[in-house]
């Protein structure tokens, strides 16, 4: 997908020095790389993991996957990454 084969966004962590893109405080508006495409479930997780934390992530898709939520299929059919954060909210208990 990208002419080099470097992932615009962790190239743009790396240069920031951050972890990942959901330690970034312009994670909202950004439109880098993955975040500019039809894929969504690359900034709803990050946005997710902002709100909370990865390991709360890392557990609440788990328990939403046990409940037979298709990942990534219905997070990207969402079409929306705020919609698939709600989606996640369900499940974070």
């Amino acid at each position: 997908m990208f002419e080099d084969r470097l992932c615009p966004n962790a190239v743009c962590c790396l240069e920031k020095e951050l972890d990942g893109c959901y330690e970034c405080g312009r994670l909202e508006a950004c439109e880098t790389g993955f975040f500019s495409t039809d894929e969504k479930v690359a900034k709803g997780t990050a946005l997710f993991i902002q709100k909370y934390d990865k390991n709360k992530y890392d557990k609440t898709l788990k328990k939403a996957i046990a409940n037979g939520v298709r990942y990534p299929e219905d997070f990207n059919e969402t079409a929306d990454v705020y919609k698939m954060v709600e989606m996640l909210e369900k499940y974070n208990k």
